[in-house]
């Protein structure tokens, strides 16, 4: 008796433990040199149907990164985007043929799309595609290596008869392909790119300038004697001298984003220097 009276009181405390260490489902993490995304390089969340936020648990970018979990009923494991929202994510391996894009839908439902496309500085980019729900589009021919994977949500709300609808959701995005280096850039912000512009402007101008006036051919004859004087008009000597040195226009790489800073360095005193930036 007492021993089956231990037994019935071991198996419920057996249980409330098996509860107590089942933890919620999370967004998985970058992988590295993996196929999946590594990093989020910029999220601009659009809003519901209805006009209002979208929910706090579908607005974590980073829950697109990793591998995918395809679980659509967990929402801390997808983000939506948004109507008209977009994200753009970042691969550590570089994308060499294409991506595939798993979306996060609980079925059935209307099909949330998406524009895609890629880049390989973050600044320039190339359509890839359009995807309805899950898909896959292929690298444009432009890159050699897409680091950057931007996906726009192309949803039309009409579709779609519940308010809180959010457009596309991103669970994961995937490189095909082999794995290939995309193109860095060291020591500046996100989206900033850097041009090196060096110019020599050397300029040698040499102006002479000679002036011989002359009145004219004045005499005087017949002198008898004594000193003769002849006064003559007034001469007025005008002299216009215009010197125009060299000019320069550069055209650099166009940098989106960020800070722009100018040197100008080696100009003489009185130099007149414009810079303008579009």
């Amino acid at each position: 008796m007492n021993t089956f009276k231990k037994l019935q009181i071991i198996i419920p405390l057996f249980s409330i433990a098996l509860l107590l260490f089942v933890s919620p489902a999370h967004a998985a993490a970058p992988d590295g040199l993996g196929p999946w995304a590594d990093s989020v390089f910029s999220f601009h969340q659009g809003l519901e149907k209805n006009g209002l936020a979208v929910a706090a648990a579908r607005s974590n970018p980073t829950a697109a990164l990793g591998v995918a979990e395809n679980t659509p009923a967990v929402d801390s494991t997808f983000v939506s985007l948004g109507f008209g929202g977009s994200i753009v994510l970042g691969f550590d391996n570089g994308i060499k043929s294409g991506t595939m894009i798993v979306e996060s839908t609980k079925e059935p439902y209307p099909a949330e799309t998406a524009k895609i496309e890629m880049s390989q500085d973050g600044v320039h980019w190339k359509m890839a595609g359009n995807v309805s729900k899950s898909g896959t589009v292929y690298k444009p021919s432009q890159l050699t290596c897409a680091k950057y994977v931007k996906i726009t949500d192309t949803s039309n709300p009409n579709n779609f008869s519940d308010a809180t609808a959010d457009g596309y959701d991103v669970d994961g995005v995937k490189a095909t392909g082999n794995p290939c280096t995309p193109p860095t850039t060291t020591g500046n912000g996100g989206g900033s790119c850097t041009s090196n512009i060096t110019q020599n402007n050397n300029s040698t101008i040499i102006n002479g300038i000679t002036v011989n006036q002359n009145t004219g051919n004045n005499t005087a004859n017949k002198n008898t004697g004594g000193s003769t004087s002849i006064t003559t008009g007034n001469t007025t000597t005008n002299v216009t001298t215009t010197t125009t040195g060299s000019s320069n226009v550069v055209n650099g790489t166009n940098c989106g984003g960020g800070n722009t800073s100018v040197n100008i360095l080696n100009n003489g005193a009185g130099s007149t220097n414009n810079v303008n930036i579009h």
